[in-house]
Parts: structure tokens; sequence; C-alpha cells
């Protein structure tokens, strides 16, 4: 009895396992079901799932669908562009080319037509002008209403490190990154921002390390069509994930990301926002990493915090008494000290403030920021509020009460920053951030006098 039990138990996963594997000989075509019963309707569904809105990279184009007896032929009306075979050749402007899918299955022809924007490479920026760089911090928000022709670079802030590598899931609004571009304004990814690089040292400090998070940076550059890279880590050296050699890995970092975002174009830009206190800039090889950056962004703001004691300015040109630590000019000497070329420095204005409120008992807020825009609104607009009054050492503007300090940039600050720009043979200037100023006076005044 046992003996017929254990043969009828092994016959039967005999023939389960017969089953099985001819199950697995017959593979299901791409529609499903019987390559016999395979539609024209899936075929032209297949195809046109295969179109691209974008390419900067050669494409697929099947001439089967796996599983079924459908046959592709496919032409293009811009070989030069795209050929038959799928292989894109970038030029330096948008094209757009008219793929056709010729399809054949049991007897019929069908034909789907659809077009492909070919992305082009990055021309060079202009070395005979002085250069306008702009931050965007609301994730490509309201770019299509953006004056392409006042700026040269948008940097699209921020991308963010999660995991030693570059986290592209917050971008959004990518359409508008193309149609920015289009329109002759180059786009660049910022990655991390204030408050937002930890982890870069440990993902810095390793040869593996490194190429992860470089791999997944050039990964969201060509999936996105970004036109380079702005590195903002604050700052190698500093803070409480710092490593002994992070100004080592730092040059090694922009160093081996550079070489890898020349193969993809050899256009494509890599700048870093770079600290102007002594205590940052000692923790940075700026005569190695100036060979590797095409622009270095000097942060020459902030030269007032939350918990600054006195009333100083946030980001004046020259020294003053009201503001002797930092200044435009001493950090671009510092850093041109140092080994930074001129003609690769970007210096910073601010379409912000900082305000403080002084209180009956003697007492005073920390700063705290405030857009140009309610600048402008609320008490340029109301001088029987409050007092302007510019430094003119220190070529910096703020207002002033009996209740309130405002520190800021202004028109006649930011013409002189332009100035200066001229005068130095700089780069040129940058700003943070294009919302901030809805007026748009600020970015006037630059593109009229830094020309």
């Amino acid at each position: 009895m046992k003996i017929v039990k254990f043969l009828i138990i092994n016959l039967f996963i005999l023939s389960i396992t017969i089953f099985l594997a001819g199950c697995g000989e017959n593979t299901p075509p791409v529609g499903g079901g019987d390559p016999d019963e395979y539609t024209m309707e899936e075929a032209i569904d297949y195809v046109n799932k295969l179109f691209p809105t974008y390419v900067i990279e050669d494409i697929e184009l099947p001439t089967t669908i796996e599983g079924t007896t459908t046959t592709i032929t496919w032409s293009s009306n811009r070989e030069e562009l795209i050929n038959r075979e799928g292989k894109v050749t970038r030029g330096y402007e948008f094209e757009t080319v008219r793929l056709t899918a010729r399809i054949r299955l049991n007897g019929k022809t069908e034909t789907v037509r659809n077009e492909v924007t070919v992305i082009p490479m990055e021309s060079p920026l202009p070395k005979n002008k002085k250069l306008v760089f702009a931050y965007n911090y609301v994730g490509g928000q309201g770019f299509d209403q953006i004056p392409a022709h006042k700026i040269d670079v948008m940097n699209y802030a921020f991308a963010y490190l999660k995991n030693g590598k570059i986290d592209f899931s917050t971008i959004r609004h990518a359409e508008q990154i193309i149609r920015l571009r289009e329109r002759g304004t180059k786009v660049v990814i910022s990655l991390g921002g204030g408050g937002s690089s930890g982890g870069f040292s440990q993902a810095v400090s390793t040869t593996n390390g490194r190429k992860a998070l470089i791999d997944s940076i050039i990964e969201g550059v060509k999936k996105y069509h970004f036109s380079g890279v702005d590195v903002d880590w604050e700052y190698p050296g500093s803070g409480p994930d710092a490593l002994p050699n992070d100004k080592e890995n730092f040059t090694l970092f922009l160093t081996e990301l550079k070489a890898e975002l020349v193969k993809v174009d050899p256009n494509l830009l890599l700048t870093a926002a770079l600290g102007i206190d002594p205590t940052i800039v000692k923790n940075l090889d700026v005569p190695a990493i100036s060979q590797v950056l095409d622009y270095a962004h000097l942060m020459t703001y902030d030269f007032v915090t939350a918990n600054t004691e006195n009333e100083q300015h946030l980001t004046n040109l020259y020294s003053s008494p009201m503001q002797g630590n930092y200044s435009v000019q001493n950090a671009v000497n510092h850093y041109n000290s140092l080994g930074m070329p001129l003609e690769k420095i970007v210096i910073g204005a601010t379409f912000y403030g900082r305000q403080r409120s002084f209180y009956s008992d003697g007492t005073k807020s920390t700063y705290t920021s405030i857009s140009y825009t309610e600048i402008k609104e609320k008490y340029l607009s109301n001088p029987d509020l409050i007092t302007y009054y510019f430094d003119e050492a220190a070529q910096a503007p703020y207002l002033r009460n009996d209740n309130l300090f405002i520190t800021f940039d202004d028109p006649r600050s930011i013409k002189a920053k332009c100035e200066f720009v001229k005068e130095r043979d700089l780069a040129g200037i940058m700003f943070w951030q294009y919302n901030q100023d809805q007026t748009g006076e600020l970015l006037d005044t630059i593109y009229i006098n830094i020309r």
C-alpha cells in the first residue's frame, strides 16, 4: 500500500513539473495571449509608447515586437539628427524630428508618426560679457514667466543628498526647465544648500562613495536635461558631520564630477557656491578647485545672521563702521590671493533683507528674513513709516526707526556691485533668489548696469 501511495505521489509531482515547464516554453507576446491573436491596435499602442518627448542620446527603434509576427519599418524626416536605427546626433539648437513607424501585421499596414525634440549640445557661455546667475527656490515654478534675456544661468535649487546619492524625486515643473532653456537661459541643478548639506562628507570620503554620488548626479542631469551642476555644500570641514579629509575629498569630488560631465557634454557647467568666512575658506584647496570649476559663486551675503548682536549690513560692497568683518571686496581679494582667477569669480546680491525689532524694555529680536517685495511695498513706498539711509562707505542701504532695523540690497547698491564687477573684470553677479522680488526692479537694475 505504501509503495502504491509513493508511486501515485511521484506521478502527481512529475505531471505538475511537466505542466509548469510547458508553461514557460511559450513566452507570451508583448500584448499578451496567442501571437496570432495580437491585434493592430495593440501594436500601435506599443509603438506609440516608444516615442520619447525629448532625447539626448540614442534611442531604441525595434523592427519587430517580441512574441508576435509584427514588423516595423522606421523612417525619419531628419536623418542627420535621428536616423532610422535610432542614432541621435545633437546640434546646438533645439530641433524637432518627425519619426514614422510603418507597422505590418496579419496582412495589414498602419502608419504611426510622432515628433521628437532633440536637446542641443550646450554652447559655451560667452567670454566677452558679464554674466547673470540667478537662484530659484520654488522648484521651477514660474519659469515660464522669467525674462530669459536678462538671465544667463538659472540655478534650480535644490536637489538633496539622500543615502549617499542625489535624490531627484523632488524635481517639479520639469517641462518648464526645457522651455526656459529653449528661450536661451541655461538651467543648472544646485545640490545641497544651507541646512541640507549633511552627508556630503561621508558620501565623498571614499572612491566608491564618490562614484555612486556622481553616477546619481549624471543620471539626473541627463534625465531632466540640466545645463550643468552647481555644488552648494555648506561647508567642507564644518558642522557635526565634517571629516578630517573634507578638504582633499571636496577637490577629488569636483575633479571626478567634472570628468563625468565632460563625457556627457564638454560644455556642461560645473560651479560651486562658496562661503567667504576665512574659517570656511581655509578648508578649501582654492588653487586646485579653481582648475576644475567654471565659475566660483562667492556667497557675499548673510553677513548678518539670526543672532548677530549689532545692527550691521547684510551684503555690503565695501567695509565700513557698520560692517567691518565682511565685504564683497574683501572676499574677492581673499579668493584671488589664494589662486582663484578674477574671471571665474561671481559675486552675490540679495533679493531679500534681514530685519529686527526693538522693544520698549530695551531688548531686541533676532534677525528674520524679509523679501524685497515686502520691503518695497511696505516700507520704501511709505517713507513716513521709516527712514531710508545709504552708507556711502559700504555702498549699502538700510532702513531704521525706533522700532525696526532692515538691512538689504536695493537698486543703488546693486548698481554699485555691477560697476565693481566691470572694474575688477569679474565673471559676473548672482542673486538669491528670483521670486523674492516681484517688482522686477532689482533684476532690471542688474540687466541695465552689468552690460
